[in-house]
């Protein structure tokens, strides 16, 4: 039995052979000519230096506006990226304050709190984001 294909199906099938060639020739080169660790390598020795600069202007933008939960969240986030917990839990438990029922702050709180040995307080904060948005996929892995 023969296929017939539509003209439609053949570009598709075209056009997802493409991709898959381009992404095998990239894999290749990269395992090959090592692009990926000079890249990793560049992308590491810059990330502090920008990761600084975001967390001073966050800095003053949470200064502007004491009560915006998203620039607090993003300095949060920033100074986890930093490896500063000391100084992103006080951030994510402001954020808690002005906004009890936002799932990703509860989420942080609780790798902060797991990450401090306080177990219980954790995994109350992590059922409380789940609660608060049963397909949060940080939590999920959290509470696993």
């Amino acid at each position: 039995m023969e296929v017939v294909r539509t003209g439609r199906e053949r570009v598709a099938i075209g056009f997802f052979s493409m991709v898959a060639l381009s992404v095998a020739l990239m894999t290749g080169y990269h395992l090959l000519a090592g692009g990926g660790k000079k890249l990793e390598a560049a992308h590491q020795e810059e990330q502090p230096a920008a990761l600084a600069k975001r967390a001073s202007a966050l800095e003053a933008s949470v200064q502007a506006n004491p009560q915006d939960v998203r620039a607090l969240i993003s300095l949060g986030d920033t100074y986890l990226e930093l490896r500063d917990s000391a100084r992103a839990l006080p951030v994510f438990e402001r954020a808690e304050r002005i906004a009890p029922g936002d799932a990703h702050v509860q989420t942080d709180l609780g790798s902060l709190y797991q990450e401090m040995g306080r177990l219980d307080a954790a995994l109350e904060k992590f059922n409380k984001a789940l609660t608060l948005d049963p397909t949060h996929a940080s939590v999920l892995l959290n509470i696993a």
